[in-house]
């Protein structure tokens, strides 16, 4: 037994809540707690210039991420297109629940990865959610300047 397999079996099955928290946070938290930086030693301007990538110590937190989900969740659910879609859709609620950073253009850009999610996070590849998160940081910035 490898150890990946340990924490598994020492981890509780915990309910719903973890699914849905889960991967709409694995998503979220990865994103966010890179950008967490002492806001007064980053300024606006160097978003674009710095853009957000995934650490290799990503993968392996993905990878054990995507193995509690699959195979030690009571519910054992699937990583399939539909969770994909849901997961989609929660991490644009979750970025921007009043739908007033994205526009329907980049909505729509991102389209693309709506069924294929599982895919990357089977891969452990979370180029889309730092993409994406990129993107709102960077409407964000563009609001910003506006007002």
């Amino acid at each position: 037994m490898n150890s990946i397999e340990k924490r598994l079996r020492s981890v509780p099955a915990t309910g719903r809540a973890v699914l849905t928290a889960f991967f709409t946070g694995i998503l979220l938290s990865v994103s966010l707690a890179c950008s967490a930086v002492n806001t007064s030693e980053k300024r606006f301007e160097d978003i674009q210039a710095h853009p957000l990538q995934p650490l290799p110590e990503h993968k392996y937190a993905t990878n054990l991420i995507v193995e509690l989900i699959t195979k030690s969740h009571y519910r054992k659910k699937p990583l399939n297109n539909d969770l994909s879609s849901a997961i989609f859709d929660r991490y644009f609620e979750n970025l921007d629940p009043n739908r007033n950073i994205f526009t329907a253009k980049d909505i729509r850009h991102f389209e693309k990865y709506r069924w294929k999610l599982d895919d990357y996070l089977k891969r452990a590849d979370l180029t889309p959610a730092y993409e994406i998160y990129n993107l709102f940081r960077e409407r964000l910035k563009e609001r910003a300047d506006y007002a």
